[in-house]
């Protein structure tokens, strides 16, 4: 097993109990859905939450920051991509209530975001 898949299942321990949850290998990383909607990808041992207006500032104020990656064109030119996916901070990471908190707020951002489309 691979510490990135390792790190997953830590993952999924702290989420025990959140209903119809599912992970799906993805691009090197990991999504993690509730009900079929993605909130959560995981990526490097990084946990990032699905963020908003609404729960932004949470994360800000934490320190956090944005995943990124760079994508590169048919030319080689890289261009650095930020996903509304931020990393989720360690003090919310290890107090298993507060984890549950802020994936709910991140689930009714991906829901949003679901709508809006």
């Amino acid at each position: 097993m691979s510490k990135n898949s390792t790190f997953v299942e830590n993952v999924v321990e702290q989420l025990v109990g959140v209903e119809r949850l599912a992970v799906r290998r993805m691009f090197g990383g990991f999504g993690i859905y509730r009900a079929g909607v993605m909130f959560a990808l995981v990526f490097d041992d990084r946990l990032y939450f699905k963020v908003n207006v609404a729960n932004k500032p949470d994360y800000q104020e934490a320190g956090s920051a944005p995943f990124i990656y760079d994508r590169h064109s048919k030319d080689k030119a890289a261009k650095t991509i930020a996903l509304s996916y931020w990393e989720v901070p360690a003090h919310v990471f290890e107090d298993r209530d507060l984890m549950f908190q802020w994936m709910i707020k991140s689930y009714e951002a991906a829901l949003q975001t679901k709508a809006a489309k």
